[in-house]
């Protein structure tokens, strides 16, 4: 049992430090996007916002893996597999199966 509590503390640290890669990086993208004009700022934080998302989506289909559920592959996308394995672990931890990633979902997850 205490193994098992080390190896969930050690991918709980794992995600948390993903997380915070993530954010460090898009911090860093974004402010280099604000040296550009209109066109191309605009451009450049919707490119920031979508791989903020498909790293988001990958650090669930993660969490949903080690928590027995199964999203398909952890490719970043938001697909029915996806989707369907995140409804059943909502239902499981009574939340509003809706199937899209939400603050309670993440907090369920421990990814907050």
């Amino acid at each position: 049992m205490k193994n098992d509590d080390v190896i969930v503390g050690i991918k709980n640290r794992t995600i948390q430090l993903s997380m915070f890669v993530i954010v460090v990086f898009s911090a860093l993208f974004l402010h280099s996007a604000y040296s550009l004009g209109g066109d191309a700022r605009s451009m450049a934080v919707d490119q920031a916002r979508h791989a903020q998302q498909f790293n988001l989506v990958k650090t669930v289909q993660r969490a949903l893996t080690d928590r027995g559920y199964d999203p398909g592959p952890v490719d970043g996308l938001m697909g029915s597999k996806t989707s369907s394995a995140l409804k059943a672990f909502q239902k499981d931890q009574d939340l509003e199966a809706v199937g899209y990633i939400g603050p309670r979902t993440l907090r369920k997850l421990g990814l907050n």
